[in-house]
């Protein structure tokens, strides 16, 4: 006579949330992984495991932190449970009982008297709410409806793999069962190891099970039934023979022409073939798996292409140094994070406002929501306005379509507008207005838009001195100074200059795929003693310059001379002021682009305009590199 199976019943705030038939391994704990996923504080994530032992079932605590109770005694060592025990997990009752549970007050499925049924709505999380006819039809329709409930609420693929397993245990009685998923490069069985979780196999060589019948199921994309009583071919494979296999059952999780999974059942020894009804089974709780599954899987891509984005922007914002301006500038930035208000950045050039912009925006609450950068100075006068607020289709020759504009695309985060002193004065009313108002209008339209906005602006002017001169407006002013942020110059921190210079060698050496050289003890002294009047922005190209032009794993003092323009700052070159080196290191830089001044500018890290600007004020010539003379 086949022995019966008890039941355990989730008992959660007096309530039960859950019906479970036990066969296999069942985990409990807060773990979405767990067979059972507990939603109770004082659970452990893997709390404990009632598994099959000595022809009954036992249960054991996972070295839970609050322990694990059974009718009332802790649990010191497993212990085998009987129906009408109760095991108590915090404030959660399981209750092992005899009978599924049904809930009489709950939603049903009910006949009426003239034999039509009426369908109720039904609570997923009770998984027995169906006629309680006792059948084998009945056991595998209450199996599929449970399993069905699970699924939807798996939150990983190996949550997901577990519950498809532990159904069909019970369902079709295999000896072993083992979900593979299906990928580029193969395939990938997941089976149970203990009270751990599920884990993946690199291929199908280290999971003992008939891999042909997995890669025929996957291939035509069709349930694949062996038996070694009816096939003489499937008999004498290595694997049947080696693993006494009587039947074998294969069923796809596919999407479209896509195969996702094969879930792979068998049975050994003189067992029976898997019967029809045994495949249409399984072949329903692939279909119902498959959807889940599919989502999952791109839950998992994308999780992990975010993870892997995160950590190139966290590389790529980070705050090298070690000096006190830099950790005074940490602690500035940690500060206005935490706040949502509008910050003004000033420095000069190539200090890292953008950096600290980009910083301001991650940390703050808004970091999940679009970060807009525009560089004011870059903008053509007759573009700027459609680029911060967008514009309609025909509002101008070349609109052929609408466009959103910066503060639209920036709505619940953060526009980071960088040389904002080089807005037009028709420009700075606007924005002002986008700014007080929190309203804007596409270029050529009519609608009002709401754009809810937080505003980081950055300039290497001085733009109190530009609103004394007219040429800014000091109602703007005002409305972004609410709070400021100097960005130190490089000078002013050349304790940071060694560590800097390593920061830069790594990356560029990960980037050219070669080793990352040592500098020289004078090597270094000289890059410290430079003053970089193109700040951090001149010292990396000046890294770059090294790492592109010295091809050995050693920087010497003359690797560095011939990278600084103009032989550097060390040796005994008399001191100049800021202002002339800067005007002597635009000229290095534009004679040895040959007078380009595109290039030349991005070299710098400034704008085409910020260029003629700085060669205007040094009073420069800005026209032919011939016109550029050797500084003596």
């Amino acid at each position: 006579m086949e022995r019966k199976l008890p039941y355990i019943w989730i008992k959660e705030k007096g309530r039960v949330v859950q019906s479970l038939r036990l066969g296999g391994e069942v985990v409990l704990g807060r773990d979405q992984d767990c067979t059972v996923a507990l939603a109770d504080r004082r659970a452990s994530r893997r709390h404990a495991v009632i598994r099959p032992a000595d022809g009954g079932f036992e249960v054991e605590d996972m070295e839970s932190t609050n322990g694990t109770f059974v009718n009332g005694t802790k649990l010191e060592r497993p212990r085998g449970i009987v129906v009408g025990d109760t095991i108590a997990i915090g404030e959660t009752n399981i209750l092992v009982r005899a009978e599924p549970y049904f809930d009489p007050e709950g939603p049903r499925i009910e006949e009426t008297a003239d034999g039509v049924m009426r369908t109720l709505a039904l609570d997923a999380g009770s998984a027995m709410l169906l006629p309680r006819d006792r059948g084998a039809a009945y056991e595998r329709l209450a199996a599929l409806y449970r399993f069905a409930g699970g699924a939807g609420a798996a939150r990983t693929v190996s949550a997901l793999f577990q519950l498809m397993t532990a159904a069909a245990e019970e369902v079709l009685e295999s000896d072993r069962v083992f979900p593979v998923l299906v990928e580029k490069d193969g395939f990938r069985p997941w089976r149970r190891e203990g009270g751990k979780r599920g884990a993946l196999a690199a291929d199908l060589d280290n999971i003992p099970i008939s891999s042909s019948i997995v890669q025929a199921a996957a291939k035509d994309l069709r349930p694949v039934v062996m038996s070694r009583r009816k096939g003489e071919k499937f008999r004498r494979r290595q694997s049947v023979v080696k693993l006494e296999i009587s039947t074998a059952l294969a069923v796809p999780l596919a999407v479209g022409k896509d195969a996702l999974a094969v879930l792979y059942a068998d049975r050994v020894g003189d067992a029976p073939e898997f019967s029809d009804e045994d495949v249409e089974w399984m072949a329903a709780v692939a279909g119902m798996a498959s959807g889940p599954l599919f989502a999952l899987r791109n839950e998992e891509r994308l999780s992990s292409r975010v993870r892997s984005l995160e950590k190139m922007v966290a590389a790529e914002v980070e705050m090298v140094g070690e000096s006190q301006e830099i950790a005074e500038l940490r602690t500035l930035v940690e500060q206005a994070a935490a706040v949502d208000s509008h910050v003004l950045i000033t420095g000069e050039s190539g200090v890292g406002k953008e950096l600290v912009a980009k910083l301001l925006h991650l940390k703050s609450p808004r970091s999940e929501r679009a970060l807009e950068v525009l560089n004011c100075a870059a903008l053509p006068e007759s573009l700027a306005e459609s680029e911060l607020f967008g514009h309609v289709k025909g509002a101008f020759t070349g609109a052929v379509a609408d466009k959103p504009g910066r503060f639209e695309l920036a709505s619940g985060g953060t526009l980071f507008l960088d040389e904002i002193g080089e807005l037009s004065p028709g420009l700075q009313v606007k924005l002002l207005r986008a700014i007080e108002t929190g309203e804007i209008r596409r270029v050529g339209g009519t609608e009002t838009l709401i754009a809810d906005v937080r505003v980081i602006a950055a300039t290497n002017r001085d733009l109190e001195a530009e609103v004394a001169a007219g040429r800014f407006r000091q109602d703007l002013f005002y409305r972004l100074d609410v709070l400021r942020i100097n960005v130190p110059p490089l000078r002013e921190r050349r304790g940071d200059i060694a560590l800097l210079v390593k920061h830069y060698i790594e990356r560029f050496a990960g980037t050219m795929g070669r080793q990352a050289p040592d500098f020289t003890p004078q090597a270094l002294v000289l890059l410290s003693d430079y003053p970089w009047p193109g700040n951090v922005r001149e010292l990396k190209n000046a890294v770059e310059r090294l790492m592109v032009l010295t091809p050995g794993n050693v920087i010497t003092e003359e690797d560095v001379r011939g990278a600084l323009p103009l032989g550097g700052g060390g040796g005994d070159t008399p001191p100049v002021s800021l202002a002339e080196m800067e005007k002597r290191h635009i000229l290095g830089v534009l004679r040895a682009v040959g007078g380009n001044k595109s290039r030349a500018a991005e070299i710098l890290g400034i704008s085409r305009v910020t260029l003629y600007a700085k060669l205007d004020e040094a009073q420069l010539p800005s026209g032919d590199a011939g016109e550029i003379k050797p500084v003596t």
